[in-house]
């Protein structure tokens, strides 16, 4: 028998913009549900997972590793366009990841610090993850004729799960 290539995957190509992300505070009372804010004006979204790892070689490893996954460090970066709207106010989402970055700043409330996300695909069922974050950020252009956007970073509080697809799933 003669090998053959496999053929490319017959299909609709998935696209990146297919990635949503959203934003909302933590709820004051534990049977309160999220208000999600969506996050539309956001490029570059790239969810990052890497394991910790735990090294439990003994002598009869041999000097070989024996290392175990015992947790991850999550984050997600991504670039927000500052846009103002009728108002002349920031998008609720960006707002809020701001306050939070910012929560820490002279004496600021710290029960703002910490806020949650959740990032989904529109289509792969399968990708779809909330969590706790800590957040911070940096100017990404700063150029005289640059439009602003802000270079942001959720960092995941440990608590990052599987949760229904949103784009898919079908709420009250």
């Amino acid at each position: 028998m003669v090998y053959a290539p496999p053929a490319p995957t017959k299909g609709i190509n998935g696209q990146s913009y297919e990635f949503k992300l959203d934003i909302a505070s933590i709820p004051t009372a534990p049977e309160t549900e999220y208000v999600w804010l969506p996050a539309p004006d956001i490029t570059g979204l790239q969810p990052n997972a890497s394991p910790k790892t735990a090294d439990g070689a003994t002598y009869a490893n041999r000097g070989q590793d024996d290392t175990s996954t015992v947790g991850e460090s999550f984050t997600v970066a991504f670039d927000a366009k500052a846009v103002k709207n009728a108002e002349g106010k920031l998008a609720p989402y960006l707002s809020l990841i701001i306050a939070a970055a910012q929560a820490h700043l002279d004496g600021g409330d710290h029960s703002k610090k910490v806020i949650a996300a959740r990032v989904y695909h529109e289509w792969i069922e399968e990708l779809s993850w909330q969590f706790t974050v800590e957040a911070s950020f940096q100017r990404k252009n700063t150029g005289n004729a640059d439009i602003e956007f802000l270079s942001i970073t959720l960092t995941s509080k440990g608590d990052r799960k599987v949760v229904p697809n949103p784009a898919l799933t079908t709420t009250p």
